[in-house]
C-alpha cells in the first residue's frame, strides 16, 4: 500500500510542478459582459460543448453591443464551451509569436492553432496547455481569464 501511496504522490508533485508558462502574453485589461439576451445569438456566445466565440473590438463578432467598458485583452478574447459545459477564456495572441495580431484559431481538431508557428493548444478541457509545435517544446500555454456566472440577472463575465 505504501508502495502505491508513493507512486501517487510522486505523479501529483510532477503534474502540479508543471512548466507551462502561460504569462508571456502582456497582461492587458479584460472586461466582456454577456447580458442573458445575448446568450441566445450563437455568434455572440457558445452555447453547446466544443463551440467557440471570438472577441476583437469592435466589431468582431459583428454587431456585438461593446460598450466603453468593454476591454478585448492583448490579441482579443477566445471563450469556448468545453468539453464538461464549463465555459473558458483565453487571450487569443499566439504566446509563442507574441505578436497581438498573430492570433489562434479552431482547426479541426479542435484545438487552438497558430497560423504563423502552426502551435496547438487544447481549447476544450480548459487548460490552455500546449499540445504540440514550439509551443509545446517551450512550454507556453495560452493565457486564461476568469468566466464568472452572475446569478442576479443571469449574465456571464469576462475578466482578468
Amino acid at each position: 500500500m505504501k508502495k502505491y501511496l508513493a507512486y501517487i504522490t510522486a505523479a501529483v508533485a510532477l503534474i502540479s510542478c508543471s512548466d507551462v508558462n502561460d504569462e508571456r502574453i502582456p497582461y492587458v485589461t479584460v472586461r466582456i459582459e454577456i447580458l442573458s439576451a445575448y446568450q441566445t445569438n450563437p455568434s455572440w456566445w457558445p452555447a453547446a460543448p466544443a463551440e467557440s466565440v471570438a472577441y476583437q473590438s469592435p466589431d468582431y463578432p459583428y454587431g456585438f453591443p461593446y460598450t466603453i467598458s468593454t476591454y478585448t485583452g492583448y490579441g482579443g478574447v477566445m471563450v469556448v464551451c468545453g468539453y464538461d459545459d464549463a465555459y473558458y477564456a483565453y487571450d487569443m495572441a499566439c504566446p509563442v509569436e507574441r505578436e497581438a495580431g498573430v492570433r489562434i484559431y479552431v482547426d479541426e481538431n479542435m484545438d487552438g492553432r497558430c497560423k504563423v508557428c502552426g502551435s496547438t493548444y487544447d481549447l476544450f478541457w480548459g487548460s490552455g496547455a500546449p499540445k504540440s509545435g514550439e509551443a509545446s517544446t517551450q512550454g507556453y500555454g495560452l493565457r486564461k481569464y476568469s468566466v464568472t456566472y452572475i446569478p442576479a440577472n443571469d449574465s456571464y463575465i469576462i475578466s482578468n
